[in-house]
């Protein structure tokens, strides 16, 4: 069926402030939810990017606050 979902994304997060300086914030994503992961279809994928290291260090450090809980 077309409509399927094709693609899983896990720990969703959207990204939030400058990347000079400390300036970065990971907010949950989608927002009003608890859910982390977000099924899409091909259609939705525009782009995926490699994230900076100031993001990636942040993404690894919430998974981290996040896998204690």
């Amino acid at each position: 069926m077309d409509d399927e979902p094709s693609l899983l994304v896990d720990e969703t997060f959207q990204v939030k402030g400058s990347e000079t300086g400390d300036g970065v914030d990971l907010i949950p994503y989608p927002h009003y939810s608890s859910n982390r992961h977000i099924f899409l279809t091909s259609t939705d994928v525009l782009t995926i990017l490699d994230p900076s290291p100031l993001v990636q260090e942040r993404y690894n450090e919430t998974i981290a606050k996040l896998s204690k809980k």
